[in-house]
C-alpha cells in the first residue's frame, strides 16, 4: 500500500508530504475498522476522535507548509 499512496489519492488533493502522512493514517485506521473480529475494531468514538486529530494535524502542518497563521 506504502508504494501506492498516490494511486489512491484523491486527484484534487495536494501532492505533498504532510497529504501522504495524513493519508497514510487514514489507511491505517481504515485497516484497523477492517480487523476480523469485534474485538479486534476500534469503536466508532475512537475513529472519530482519530480522524479528527489526523485532520486537525493535516491542516496545522498544511498551514505551517504555505505560511498561514
Amino acid at each position: 500500500m506504502e508504494n501506492n499512496l498516490a494511486g489512491i489519492m484523491d486527484p484534487k488533493l495536494e501532492k505533498c508530504e504532510v497529504a501522504y502522512v495524513a493519508v497514510k493514517k487514514v489507511a491505517e485506521v481504515a485497516f484497523h475498522c477492517s480487523a476480523p473480529t469485534k474485538l479486534d475494531r476500534p469503536n466508532m468514538n475512537e475513529v472519530a476522535e482519530c480522524l479528527w486529530s489526523i485532520r486537525k494535524e493535516y491542516q496545522a502542518q498544511a498551514n505551517q507548509q504555505h505560511g498561514v497563521l
